[in-house]
């Protein structure tokens, strides 16, 4: 017990240890500054001058409002200036930006969902805004709503995917003035929508875009937009990108993509301006395929890229943001983890956003962190590419520890790496299969829980093995009996177990034997089991048992035999016999019969000393009731049934003499009888039975006189079909007015 409470604790420690909850992460780059924001960034962008305008979902900026689109110093810090006039009343309070692009002049076009406005004039969804942060009033695209995707043309002229006063969704274009320019016929992509869009030196636009279908598993794809907005078929490219993937666009129109090509964690693949893919760049994924799926996030100053890789929901196996430095050529020359990162529900892998890239290789990112138990958001910045170092191992393994003979061997260990670590634990120095984790775990019947044993934790840029750990394992307690089996009887209608009981402290295993031959559990007997159950109605059950108990550290004990004799049954016995009957033309013939045996019964109906075999109008002759119909002319005569018990014999019941009644009047089969000194009040009734032709009726008599029911009308019972003779009674209570004679009138079409 103690051991699982340890083996708890030591799993709570290192869950804790995999996420460390701090609003500023491990890795950033600290020289800038961190601003607290209550929404996530979605757009970031570097200015000429090295200042940085940043867009999302944020209300605030350091507890003070700052509306979904602000300016931040090269530093981090908030440019107080730069107060763009947004926001409104009603739905218009709490405004979103998604994206955003730079004009040539300086201006920049913001866009956002249906609640992004400017307070100062009516401009809702697409904003310009001058270099100072006022309204661009000059930029009028009331009426369209912004989806996903912003670019801009060398003209000024604006790309993004939504629709006009709620028409279909489609790629639009605007003027310069906001109006949509009607030259431009974009795609309304059908179960899709553009994602990303990109426009290329030679006039062609670039687009990504997402499939909001889930059925056909979410994947993206690119496609080439002419000048005039229509599809240009001969782009080359037709790679399957991953669920809303992103693009890195390279200086000279190239672009990263992330696919799904023919394996689960999909390579990241260079695709040239007109969709030709460069068959001599493929990243395939990080080492030891520790984490989802990586995005390119944006273009290195020397042409190499840098990639994002989110965390996973399940905290210890994916625990941190991973950004991979790539070469130009797309080998791994670095990574870092950034830990501490949230998951955040509705954003799904692309939690991390906002990607831009300063000139000096710096990384700026909006990502949401754990502070405690609340989620901070802000714009945060990556240094350049870490050094190659190997991993250093701070935490070893525990290094000596006593196991008991059933308990199961557990510990890890604590390193630190700027890049995804892999783990191999060795047992005796030889590699230990499926051990690839950060705690190693042996469960109580592996041979290897005894010896010595140390962890080799890499990277990509080398190794570090522990120091080594010595774990002894203590015997288990001797096996002995506490309960053993027992000679028996047992009849065979019945079901039987055989028990046993063992002190040990380690699991067992149970193997059964019946006379020196083991029972296998394909006898459905649970012979692996302390208790051996042997399901009724077998007759092979009688016989010399005994079990073998076993441990993993090689003990065994054999209980005693025991005799198990099954008690077969005799013949059954009939507990109701069949009936005479006498029966008019109309009435069917319907006996039965009651038995009782300790197996299993079957039954035989004769006639006449005859079996019957079943017909159209005896439909069954095996069971206990037999029926035959009254278009049978055969029917009257003899009757008897043979019940017979397997195993156990047979036995005959009574003959039940089946005789015909001439058409006429009823037959009374049972007079009521009288009823005397009868206590005051006490309920009690009369009965008769008859039997006749239907239609019958059934009047009751008191005195003479019809019982009356009440209003007048007398006590009757129709008959419409006789089967068999009936039972007709009438309950009161013993009342002075009530004494008296009764009599019942029965009548049908031939008379009373």
């Amino acid at each position: 017990m103690i051991h699982q409470v340890l083996r708890a604790l030591f799993i709570a420690l290192l869950s804790f240890s995999l996420v460390t909850q701090a609003a500023l992460p491990a890795n950033r780059d600290t020289t800038f500054q961190t601003l607290v924001m209550d929404g996530l960034p979605k757009a970031s962008l570097v200015l000429p001058d090295g200042k940085i305008l940043v867009a999302g979902a944020f209300q605030t900026i350091n507890g003070i409002t700052h509306r979904a689109f602000a300016r931040l110093n090269a530093d981090g810090t908030l440019d107080a200036s730069f107060n763009p006039p947004i926001g409104g009343p009603g739905t218009f309070g709490n405004p979103t930006a998604s994206a955003m692009v730079r004009q040539a002049d300086g201006k920049i076009v913001v866009a956002g969902p249906v609640s992004f406005s400017a307070s100062t004039a009516t401009r809702t969804n697409i904003l310009r805004f001058n270099a100072d942060g006022s309204l661009d009033a000059t930029l009028n695209a009331n009426g369209f709503n912004h989806l996903t995707g912003l670019a801009m043309q060398p003209d000024g002229k604006i790309i993004f995917y939504g629709n006009v006063n709620g028409s279909a969704f489609k790629t639009i274009r605007l003027n310069t003035d906001g109006s949509q320019d009607t030259s431009f016929n974009g795609p309304a992509l059908t179960g899709a929508y553009g994602l990303q869009f990109a426009v290329q030196a030679d006039g062609h636009i670039l687009m990504l875009t997402g499939d909001n279908d889930p059925s056909r598993g979410g994947l993206s794809s690119l496609m080439w937009l002419k000048a005039d907005g229509t599809q240009d078929t001969t782009f080359k490219s037709n790679l399957s990108l991953m669920d809303e993937s992103r693009f890195a666009l390279a200086p000279d129109g190239s672009v990263l993509v992330a696919t799904t090509e023919g394996t689960s964690y999909g390579p990241i693949r260079r695709v040239a301006a007109d969709g030709t893919v460069d068959a001599s760049y493929a990243f395939v994924t990080e080492p030891n395929f520790q984490g989802l799926y990586p995005y390119p996030a944006a273009i290195l100053p020397d042409g190499g890229s840098v990639l994002v890789r989110n965390p996973s929901p399940d905290v210890r196996r994916v625990p941190a943001i991973s950004f991979f430095f790539l070469t130009p050529a797309g080998k791994l020359a670095g990574s870092r983890d950034l830990t501490g990162a949230a998951i955040i529900p509705g954003l799904g892998v692309l939690a991390t956003t906002a990607f831009a890239m300063q000139p000096d290789g710096k990384l700026l990112f909006g990502q949401a962190f754990l502070d405690g138990t609340t989620t901070v958001y802000g714009l945060y910045r990556l240094g350049v590419q870490p050094p190659p170092n190997p991993p250093l191992i701070t935490v070893p393994p525990t290094p000596t520890q006593s196991i008991g003979a059933g308990e199961s061997l557990f510990m890890g260990v604590t390193a630190t790496s700027e890049s995804p670590l892999t783990y191999q634990w060795r047992h005796s120095g030889t590699n230990l299969t499926a051990q690839t984790n950060q705690a190693l775990n042996l469960q109580y019947n592996s041979k290897e829980r005894a010896g010595i044993f140390d962890v080799i934790v890499g990277n990509t840029f080398g190794y570090a093995t522990s120091a080594v750990a010595n774990i002894t394992v203590r015997l288990p307690i001797a096996l002995t009996f506490t309960v053993q089996p027992t000679n028996s009887t047992v009849k065979l209608s019945l079901a039987y177990s055989f028990n046993v009981q063992v002190t040990t402290d380690i699991t067992i295993g149970y193997q059964w034997y019946k006379n020196n031959q083991p029972i296998t559990t394909a006898a459905g007997q649970s012979s692996f089991l302390p208790s051996l159950n042997l399901p009724a109605n077998d007759a092979t059950r009688t016989g010399d048992y005994f079990v073998v108990v076993t441990n993993d550290f090689g003990g065994s004990i054999t209980s005693q035999v025991a005799h198990l004799e099954v008690i077969l049954p005799g013949a059954p016995v009939i507990t109701t016999q069949p009936q005479d009957l006498a029966l008019f033309s109309t009435q069917p013939v319907q006996l039965s019969v009651m038995a009782a045996g300790d197996s299993q019964l079957i039954y035989q109906w004769q006639h006449a000393g005859t079996n019957l075999k079943a017909s159209a109008t005896i439909p069954n002759v095996t069971g206990s009731t037999l029926y035959v119909n009254a278009i049978d002319t055969n029917r009257f005569g003899a009757y008897d049934v043979i019940v017979t018990g397997i195993p156990g014999g047979s036995v005959t019941s009574r003959v039940a003499t089946v005789t015909s009644l001439p058409n006429g009047l009823p037959v009374i089969l049972s007079q009521p009888s009288s009823l005397l000194n009868l206590p005051f009040g006490q309920g009690t009734n009369i009965a008769v039975a008859f039997n006749g032709v239907a239609p019958l009726s059934v009047y009751l008599q008191h005195a003479g006189t019809n019982v009356p029911l009440g209003a007048g009308i007398p006590y009757r019972a129709t008959y419409g079909l006789l089967d068999a003779p009936a039972t007709n009674s009438y309950l009161f209570n013993a009342l002075p007015e009530t004494a008296g004679s009764y009599q019942f009138v029965i009548s049908n079409n031939f008379g009373a």
